[in-house]
């Protein structure tokens, strides 16, 4: 074992701290020099992007150095004038920021970072994005598809990594991703994962702790927390089989990978790998470096590394041959060393050898006060991973505790020499960029759908339970079969002031009490409010598991009402809606709803309500909303994650007391028909149009509905859809068109939305029309558009179960619209036995363009009014307000 003792200093001077908003934050002082690094590391990386988001982790690094609102220029410029050094790097994990600068700019450095997460929006406008999108895009075709052998980075992950695995794709993303960001995207992305909640700060240096930790509250500390994102759990493939791939570059020297997915960095078996991988190839005496290139010239160069992730490690071998035909030479020497590893590990002494010379490194690095190694850094990563800024001098304990026969088993359990994953690179003839055809990707043969535990208290009240103890989490979710539907219909907006109520004082405890606990356990609690539900959700730590029920219950079955937050909230609510008409999609998606359902029916109404109703609402109303709809009979509780075994015992205990409420009735939505009617509504001086079109199609558990969807993919539903084609590819007036389901009870809505270049309207409505008529006519789905659409789907709805979050959402859903608990999966199959001879059919019984209603909410131009439609109206903003 390593002397602790030695690191004591190093340990104590390390100040940990934690804000309310749940900003990690660690201080280093050291006053060898008068300079301070600052270190500002995201918990987002290329694992978390989702599909259509690959490289939007690396893109927005690019984006964070533009500037912000209050500092009007990028970030270089704004701090090299004080002699500062400035540098920013993406992961599969994570995102880093780093500065040193003298320790008197330090003030300066907090605040432009502060600023960034707090202002980067609106700053970044579709300039700036369009610019660093050329610039992303301009990267990856140097390292990546220039580089010699830059290639490897997006063949090898699709090598060893199978479809969906969070390590597939290359940090730097697709250009076909990149090109398709938007600000709505990014602004959704950043809202996701730029939170202090996601964030560890660090700053070593020249810096007085208190000081310090004054000016990150002051910069820092009103933030919104934000919501957390776990990373997702540990999955290391299994290669059942070799898996080989070659590919021409324009190259000098063949080169050859050999890979194996391994553990992830929270295991022992990562830093057996870490260690093996040191003793093969480290040094001229090392195995593999001694027979390739000192013994036998057989190779250019030699490397051994494992990577290590979060989500799992990947183990690998790489030779650069000098001469192309002694592959198998090479490949025979390399199997032989890890063979000999396989068998007996390193000798002892060897293995001491090499961690003294790893703690040699590690305080060597400790010079280093800021950039990517450095004590900022480091403290920093290992607060964020770990919740221990001194994890990396601490992590040395890990390595000494690992043996020969660990390294030994480790080999022989994860890297078998035969099921390996090769790419093997070979020169190119007279080729400057080689293009190569990407495998092929196939629909997984079985995915297991988490099936919920249902079960029933005395009460009616139902218990969902998905336990998952991949992370140290637990989500509960109830889900109240009562949304803005019920509520009556002279106050819109009752049901979700209600639901927002309820954290405002409970159980005898304030607002500011509640938020003070939810910090204390590291909880997220959020309230939503939609036509056939509401939801309430507390996220926390598995080990406050009892904490987060407890007060969750608190804040379900015993809310106060206090009169001063009633009044709060309603001057909040009215402010918010009011500014919702100087917005043309916002107010937009109000008026559709309106003309959907009829303006004042339970499902037309706004969800927030409108300004006169929201006014006019008391105490007494929302008492009464509450003692009417809030039944356990109505009533489930969603729970998933590391749930513990006493967890149904403790759910009736706290909801035991649940009485019954005063309504047991249903309210389903009632369609309004309205075909071939164009709706004007005018907003003077606006640069944008909102466009929409809209009918009502089928419900949700109409069997036609999964060949709709692969329908709606190939025609608006996705990047490459025919209406993107049409109206942002070919036309370029707008930035992007999308089509989509509306998920409630009965007959969904089905919706097209743009935002178009003012002046384009009439075009814009044309064109949707026309492809509509097209694709239901003279050129329906081919079977390239269908084959993609359908694996698409396939491929993409395994990733709506990704996180505790989604499996809350997904299962309370189901209980809310009263669908069968096999729903997903019975979706799932029938999309998969769907025939492009069904979709063409049922999109035909389904759509026509004569039902098609339009909206157009801008300073439109006069020319829309010569469209061919049975019934033009011009609205009055206001009126939906």
């Amino acid at each position: 074992m390593l002397d602790g003792k030695k690191w004591e200093r190093f340990i104590k001077n390390i100040r940990q701290y934690r804000l309310g908003n749940g900003l990690k934050v660690a201080v280093y002082p050291d006053r060898r020099l008068p300079e301070a690094a600052v270190s500002l590391v995201y918990h987002i990386g290329s694992k978390d992007e989702k599909e259509g988001e690959k490289g939007y982790a690396h893109l927005f690094e690019h984006l964070m150095f533009e500037g912000s609102e209050n500092s009007r220029m990028d970030y270089f410029m704004a701090l090299e004038k004080y002699g500062a050094t400035i540098n920013g790097g993406t992961s599969e994990d994570k995102t880093m920021y780093w500065e040193v600068v003298p320790s008197v700019a330090l003030d300066r450095v907090l605040w432009l970072e502060s600023d960034r997460l707090r202002t980067l929006f609106p700053y970044i406008d579709e300039e700036r994005l369009g610019n660093q999108k050329e610039v992303v895009k301009n990267e990856r075709r140097q390292v990546l598809e220039s580089e010699p052998y830059g290639i490897s980075e997006e063949l090898l992950p699709e090598l060893v990594f199978p479809e969906g695995h969070p390590y597939r794709h290359p940090v730097i993303g697709y250009a076909e991703d990149i090109d398709a960001a938007t600000i709505r995207k990014m602004k959704s992305f950043f809202d996701r994962f730029y939170v202090p909640r996601n964030a560890s700060l660090a700053i070593a240096g020249d810096v007085d702790s208190e000081k310090a930790m004054g000016l990150v509250e002051k910069y820092f500390g009103m933030l919104p927390g934000g919501r957390f994102s776990p990373p997702p759990a540990e999955d290391v493939p299994l290669l059942r089989s070799p898996r080989r791939t070659s590919a021409a570059d324009n190259v000098k020297l063949r080169k050859v990978y050999y890979a194996w997915p391994t553990p992830s960095l929270f295991s022992k078996e990562d830093r057996a790998f870490q260690l093996a991988a040191a003793y093969l190839a480290r040094g001229n005496d090392s195995p593999l470096t001694k027979r390739l290139t000192i013994d036998e010239t057989l190779c250019q160069s030699i490397s051994v590394s494992q990577w290590s992730g979060e989500v799992c490690g990947l183990f690998s071998v790489v030779v650069t041959l000098i001469d192309p035909d002694n592959k198998e030479k090479v490949e025979k020497i390399v199997f032989e060393e890890l063979a000999k590893l396989m068998k007996d590990g390193p000798e002892e002494n060897e293995l001491k050898s090499i961690v003294r010379r790893l703690e040699a490194r590690t305080v060597k690095g400790l010079e280093n006060l800021g950039g990517f190694g450095g004590v900022a850094g480091s403290i920093g990563i290992g607060n964020l991973i770990f919740g221990e800024p001194e994890y990396f001098v601490r992590d040395l304990e890990n390595y000494a505790a690992v043996g020969p026969s660990d390294i030994a088993g480790a080999l022989v359990r994860w890297a078998p020499l035969d099921l390996r994953a090769e790419l093997d690179i070979f020169p190119g003839k007279d080729v400057a960029i080689t293009v190569f055809e990407k495998p092929a990707v196939s629909i997984p043969e079985k995915f297991e759908f988490p099936k919920p535990s249902v079960s029933m208290l005395d009460s009616g009240m139902e218990v969902w339970t998905v336990g998952e103890k991949a992370v140290p989490y637990v989500t509960f979710g109830i889900y109240l079969k009562a949304g803005a539907a019920y509520d009556p219909a002279e106050l819109p907006g009752l049901a979700q002031l209600t639901g927002q109520l309820l954290d405002e004082g409970a159980a005898g405890l304030s607002n500011i009490e509640i938020s003070k606990k939810l910090k204390e356990i590291a909880a997220t609690y959020d309230c939503e409010a939609k036509y056939n539900y509401l939801s309430f959700s507390i996220e926390a730590p598995s080990e406050f598991r009892d904490e987060a029920l407890q007060l969750l219950a608190d804040i379900f079955l015993k809310p106060d009402f206090p009169e001063k937050e009633i009044e709060r909230l309603k001057k909040i609510k009215v402010s918010s809606i009011k500014k919702i008409a100087t917005s043309v999609d916002e107010l937009g998606a109000r008026v559709e709803r309106c003309l959907l359902f009829g303006k004042d029916s339970p499902f037309g109404h706004p969800v927030s309500g409108r300004v006169s109703s929201v006014e006019r609402i008391g105490k007494e109303d929302i008492s009464g909303f509450y003692g009417k709809y809030f039944d356990p009979r109505r009533t489930a509780m969603i729970a998933a994650g590391d749930l513990g075994e006493e967890l149904p015992e403790k759910i009736g205990d706290l909801f035991g007391s649940f009485k019954t409420g005063k309504s047991a009735d249903s309210v389903d939505p009632v369609p309004v028909s309205d075909p071939s009617s164009l709706y004007l509504l005018r907003m003077r001086g606006v640069t944008s149009t909102y466009v929409s079109a809209f009918f009502h199609s089928v419900p949700r558990s109409d069997p036609r509905y999964p060949a709709l969807s692969v329908f709606n993919s190939i025609l608006g539903g996705k990047f490459s859809s025919r209406l993107m084609k049409k109206m942002r590819e070919e036309k370029g007036y707008t930035y992007g068109v999308h089509s989509y389901f509306t998920l409630q009870k009965g007959a969904m809505p089905w919706m097209v939305e743009a935002m178009v270049e003012k002046g384009k309207e009439r075009e814009a409505v044309e064109d949707i029309r026309s492809e509509l008529e097209r694709i239901l006519g003279e050129n329906p789905p081919t079977e390239k558009e269908f084959r993609e659409a359908k694996e698409g789907f396939l491929l993409r709805y395994f990733q709506n179960f990704e996180t505790q979050q989604d499996l809350v959402d997904n299962f309370g859903r189901i209980f809310a619209m009263s669908l069968p608990l096999s729903f997903y999966e019975d979706t799932v199959n029938l999309v998969g036995k769907t025939t492009l001879e069904e979709v063409t059919a049922f999109s035909r019984e389904v759509y026509s363009p004569e039902q098609l209603t339009f909206l157009v909410v801008g300073d439109h131009d006069e020319s829309i009014a010569k469209l061919p439609f049975k019934k033009m109206v011009e609205l009055n903003g206001e009126d939906f307000i």
